[in-house]
């Protein structure tokens, strides 16, 4: 819990992106899907308070024991505030307000990811429409979102290139049909897995075919 002190130093309206790059993973905080939590904040402002007190305190004592015992107790009685409340939360973060997602071209993503990757996004979804089965190509027909937003759309991908991108696309849309045909990867039902990353990119000229994709996931899986 003490740990959270640093939080009272950050203002509590800074970005999460900006806190991302200052604190990267560090206390939790914060991917870009979260946010801190007013009362991990909180937590921390009155530790910070009660560390000053307890300090204050046995200096005072030295000189005015009541005074100081006094003091003291002020700050053992925070102290205990701080712990109740932190023991109240699971976690330092919530999540963040997805109407503060930016689109472009159809496709959403937080106000600190470059926009160069919101462009991305939106060619390589052209792209895979194009190339895709056409039992595959109503995942181009929603826009691109950050995050969960339903196994028929299309997630927002970071890659840096477009072949990167599109590769995420296959992988994700490529999991989740497998999953629907009841399909084995490595012995474990598709369904089991989830999302299976290859994190390799898809040449944008090649028509994708199921085949070739369940030994992409595969190979990716367990090296087959």
């Amino acid at each position: 819990m003490l740990a959270y002190a640093w939080y009272a130093v950050v203002p509590s309206a800074t970005e999460p992106g900006v806190i991302r790059v200052l604190l990267g993973d560090f206390l939790d905080c914060c991917s870009p899907d979260a946010t801190l939590d007013p009362r991990a904040i909180a937590v921390a402002a009155v530790v910070v308070v009660a560390a000053t007190s307890l300090a204050t305190g046995i200096v005072l004592s030295v000189k005015t024991p009541h005074s100081g015992l006094a003091t003291i107790v002020v700050g053992g009685l925070l102290l205990t505030g701080g712990v109740m409340m932190n023991a109240s939360r699971s976690t330092s973060v919530v999540d963040r307000d997805r109407a503060a997602l930016v689109c472009t071209d159809q496709v959403c993503a937080w106000p600190e990811i470059p926009e160069k990757n919101r462009e991305l996004n939106a060619q390589a979804r052209e792209i895979f429409a194009r190339i895709a089965p056409a039992e595959w190509a109503h995942y181009a027909n929603k826009p691109v979102v950050w995050g969960s937003t339903g196994v028929d759309a299309l997630e927002f991908s970071a890659q840096h290139t477009v072949e990167g991108v599109v590769g995420d696309f296959v992988d994700y849309v490529g999991s989740v049909e497998l999953a629907r045909s009841g399909v084995e990867l490595c012995g474990v039902p598709a369904s089991e897995l989830g999302v299976v990353r290859s994190h390799l990119p898809w040449d944008t000229q090649v028509p994708i075919d199921s085949a070739q994709v369940e030994q992409r996931l595969s190979h990716a899986l367990c090296g087959m």
